[in-house]
């Protein structure tokens, strides 16, 4: 194997830095703060792309919005591991009455189709469609008990699309003058009869989208800014503390077809080098692998949480070598558990052989 490339070190101190910062006394106090007044537990539905994160694009303190990834933003509510952890998590916000949303997203670029998303191959009407099918059948599921709301996210501007049950759509960039009393007035329009809770605590995440986007035009970005420039691909959960622009691929280990989205994610990254966007001696290509758990070391969910994160590590590197020899001999595997109470990665060993028996 490779020498460890610059990126791996870079991703384990960006670690160490966001975990230090996220048990800061001040930034615990300031996360407890904004849980208090804004209590909902969102759990947005988004893409692998890099360039999609919620928390980052309305600039709300780490840990409050809980992510869930794949290729396309694509879910099906009858994937066993999806559907068991998703349960699990609305299970115990509700159990400390927290009011609960499922935000469903698409993302496009407003300038060039092929600066969308991969996974709906640029076809946003497809994705879009797709969503407000999901948006339909979740409300079934959850016998609407559960508001679902759909959203789109434009990458070019990383401007939020609310797609209201009423027909009508708020789009950000053209509601950037829009007061937070403005904005709660026309969610109540948009949304009728949802939980009023719900759409209080979606006002902040709106405002801070409005000061994101008003910043992001400021920085005057250019087509190659906003394109992909991915030279991690991440597989697994526990990555919120990865707050990154365009760095990672993110795949969550939903799909029962998992190695689908694993051949996109690979496939991102062999273009981005091929086309010259990414140069892969300057990082080199890091597999990230991990797996959360909110247990202590030595209890048998770290163990699990270890070999979960070991099976994708090597399932990943064995499908680049296999099915993607011209970067092949630039991807390095990074592999371990991220303790939830700290968001601290562990680091363990690469195993070449963990996803065979």
């Amino acid at each position: 194997m490779l020498n460890q490339p610059s990126g791996v070190q870079f991703l384990l101190d960006h670690n160490a830095a966001q975990s230090a910062d996220f048990t800061n006394p001040k930034e615990v106090e300031r996360r407890q703060s904004y849980v208090h007044q804004h209590p909902t537990s969102f759990h947005v539905l988004k893409c692998m792309d890099g360039r999609c994160d919620m928390a980052q694009v309305t600039e709300t303190p780490a840990g409050t919005i809980t992510p869930w990834r794949n290729l396309g933003g694509m879910f099906h509510l009858g994937w066993p591991t999806f559907q068991q952890q998703l349960l699990r998590a609305l299970k115990v916000a509700k159990q400390e009455e927290m009011p609960v949303a499922i935000i469903v997203t698409y993302h496009f670029s407003a300038s060039q189709p092929h600066l969308g998303c991969k996974g709906w191959g640029y076809d946003t009407e497809a994705a879009k469609a797709y969503t407000q099918k999901f948006q339909a059948k979740a409300t079934t599921f959850f016998n609407n008990g559960v508001p679902v709301i759909v959203m789109g996210l434009e990458t070019d501007r990383q401007a939020l699309l609310v797609e209201g049950w009423n027909g009508e759509t708020l789009d950000i960039r053209e509601s950037l003058g829009l007061s937070e009393q403005e904005l709660a007035t026309k969610l109540t329009t948009m949304f009728p009869g949802c939980d009023p809770r719900v759409l209080r605590d979606l006002v902040p995440l709106l405002a801070g989208n409005s000061r994101h986007v008003t910043e992001v035009q400021n920085q005057q970005l250019t087509p190659e800014d906003v394109d992909h420039q991915e030279w991690t691909l991440a597989i697994g959960r526990g990555f919120d503390w990865l707050h990154l622009y365009n760095v990672a691929i993110i795949i969550g280990p939903f799909d029962v077809d998992i190695s689908k989205p694993l051949r996109i994610g690979a496939g991102l990254l062999a273009e981005n080098v091929t086309s010259g966007r990414v140069d892969p001696n300057k990082h080199g290509l890091v597999v990230m692998s991990a797996s959360p758990t909110w247990r202590r070391q030595g209890t048998t969910d770290w163990s699990g949480a270890e070999t979960k994160a070991a099976f994708f590590a090597a399932k990943t590197m064995r499908l680049i070598q296999e099915e993607y020899k011209e970067i092949a001999e630039y991807a390095y595997p990074l592999v371990g558990v991220v303790d939830m109470h700290t968001r601290l990665f562990h680091r363990q060993e690469f195993d070449s052989e963990a996803d065979q028996l």
